[in-house]
């Protein structure tokens, strides 16, 4: 309690009545500790809590503590000052106290706190989303910049890039023996129309020279 304050009792009614006004946000007293008191959590704290137990002291048989003018063979049942035992005992029990300190264990609990909802969290969080809502990935956008890539350099050097056989495998590959078959089958086709052209030439000609005849 601060020194120039004073106990409230029951007794001062007034100063009881008077905490009333605190409460009242229009009040020009009053005071809001979540708003007005900047009384953050500290970022170590040790707590040591104690528990004590009583006892009746001395006991019937008590043995002063060991001192340079009484050893610890006195007592107040063999040497004493009082007139009898039970006063002596009276006696200490009304000045003097037996004090026992002691550690009731020696384990401690530590509480760590941390973060919950870290910058790493978010940042997933809205690549989650993200992806989720534009249906669009880094490997999606990836992909389409190598297409892009692959379509303009085939579309600047893809006419002077000439595919190069391997003979070993032309016999194999289908779609060489197909383009061959194509090829003679075109030919014999050509052959053909040519024949019949030199045909037709040469038939129109005899005639002309028969009718001349």
């Amino acid at each position: 309690m601060l020194g120039n304050m004073t106990k409230c009792v029951f007794a001062n009614l007034e100063a009881l009545l008077s905490l009333r006004d605190y409460q009242n946000p229009n009040s020009t007293v009053y005071w809001n500790p979540e708003t007005m008191c900047d009384c953050k959590l500290p970022c170590e704290e040790t707590t040591i809590s104690t528990t004590f137990t009583l006892a009746r002291a001395p006991a019937n048989v008590y043995t002063v503590m060991n001192s340079k003018y009484e050893p610890t063979t006195y007592n107040c049942y063999t040497r004493s000052n009082f007139g009898n035992s039970n006063s002596c005992i009276s006696w200490y029990q009304q000045n003097s106290v037996v004090v026992s300190v002691y550690f009731e264990t020696f384990d401690y609990l530590s509480l760590t706190e941390t973060a919950t909802y870290t910058m790493s969290t978010m940042l997933n969080d809205f690549g989650g989303q993200l992806g989720l809502w534009t249906g669009f990935s880094v490997i999606t956008i990836t992909e389409l910049v190598c297409l892009v890539v692959m379509m303009c350099l085939y579309g600047i050097v893809g006419s002077r890039i000439v595919r190069k056989v391997n003979p070993e495998s032309a016999d194999g590959d289908w779609r060489i023996v197909d383009v061959k078959d194509l090829r003679e089958e075109l030919d014999n086709h050509e052959y053909l129309d040519r024949e019949q052209a030199r045909m037709q030439q040469l038939r129109l000609r005899n005639n002309a020279m028969n009718s001349q005849y």
